[in-house]
């Protein structure tokens, strides 16, 4: 009985001892102020391929911060596209607030992909259920631009033109 005593009490101690330190490495991240603001995507898209009847065109952003710290951060924000004068129009709006040690020295990456997605309907063998299949027609990613982190509050908008 003694044994299992100590054997519990070692354990408790290792667990507790883990969680304080879990705890202080939050903390750190937890004590910087927020650097906050908007990216703001504009996009136009030419479409190659024909948008299904039922299709959409689909514009997403991504913006990523990876700091020397250890604080990996990424976000992403999508939009729908309106089809105007030929062309498809996306604005996908990205609110941040950010805990960034270092935001002065700080890059932000950003990317993008756009893609049309529409929906198969399948129909169960028994004719009892059916349901919306969705399906990505065509689709294109790629690397936008490195950015400093704005200043605090800033909009920041960067246009985007895309051919799929």
């Amino acid at each position: 009985m003694r044994v299992v005593s100590r054997v519990f009490a070692a354990f408790c101690a290792t667990v507790i001892g883990l969680a304080a330190s879990l705890w202080a490495q939050n903390a750190e991240f937890a004590a910087v102020a927020p650097t906050t603001g908007t990216l703001v995507f504009n996009f136009t898209i030419t479409a190659s391929s024909a948008v299904p009847k039922n299709g959409v065109v689909v514009c997403n952003a991504n913006a990523s911060v990876n700091e020397t710290s250890g604080q990996n951060i990424s976000q992403k924000a999508t939009g729908i596209a309106i089809l105007s004068g030929g062309k498809w129009l996306c604005k996908a709006s990205m609110p941040y607030s950010w805990a960034l040690a270092t935001a002065t020295s700080d890059k932000v990456f950003l990317n993008y992909s756009v893609e049309i997605d529409y929906a198969l309907q399948v129909t169960a063998t028994n004719g009892s259920t059916t349901v919306a299949v969705p399906v990505s027609l065509d689709k294109v990613n790629e690397n936008l631009a490195l950015i400093s982190v704005p200043l605090n509050g800033a909009t920041t908008t960067e246009a985007v033109s895309a051919t799929i």
